[in-house]
């Protein structure tokens, strides 16, 4: 998740971080040596407390599993890995929770921060208010863009702004292809979706 950390570092986020194990080592190696964007586990499983390494796959299948981890641990960031294994709905529970905002995707990682605290002028000024950060409510996008012209309008520029943020854009250039196809716009539908394909 290397635009996803480059990210927290430009914009000054920084707490108490849960993330998908994979990622850890990642985002350990990139926080050191503070301790201010340590994240919640890391690939070596032996290193996490019984406790959590107990609780923490429910989380993902489970939306009592993770509000009660998320109570006890208040966590402040979220990064998770974009592409969600069957069965996990982490994302999904996200995006229905007003309290979390999308700052940042890209094919590597979403990145998401609380909407109060300290992090509320960082979800303002950069939190999607289109594009979601889970699959289910991702699938809806094309849908909802095929009826309603405005709303496509506005998701098309928030998908530039996406795939201008991460050399990691291919999601974002494979659905700026679709919508230039629904304009009618087929030579940049090409171009958007050759780009989807080298990624």
């Amino acid at each position: 998740p290397a635009a996803a950390a480059d990210f927290m570092e430009q914009h000054g986020v920084r707490g108490r971080i849960f993330n998908h194990f994979h990622l850890g080592g990642y985002l350990a190696w990139r926080a050191w040596p503070g301790r201010e964007r340590l994240p919640f586990v890391t690939t070596q499983p032996e290193n996490i407390r019984p406790e959590i390494r107990a609780r923490y796959p429910r989380v993902f299948v489970d939306r009592a599993a993770w509000d009660a981890l998320d109570g006890e641990y208040h966590f402040d960031i979220a990064v998770l890995d974009r592409d969600q294994d069957p069965g996990d709905r982490l994302l999904d529970y996200l995006d229905a929770d007003t309290t979390w905002a999308l700052v940042f995707s890209d094919d590597a990682a979403q990145l998401l921060v609380r909407r109060r605290g300290a992090l509320a002028a960082v979800a303002q000024r950069y939190g999607y208010r289109i594009l979601p950060a889970g699959i289910r409510r991702r699938m809806q996008i094309v849908p909802a863009a095929v009826q309603d012209t405005a709303f496509r309008t506005a998701a098309r520029a928030e998908l530039e702004r996406m795939a201008a943020s991460s050399t990691e854009n291919g999601g974002a250039h494979h659905m700026l292809g679709i919508f230039a196809m629904m304009d009618g716009r087929l030579t940049e539908a090409r171009d958007h979706l050759s780009r989807a394909l080298e990624k």
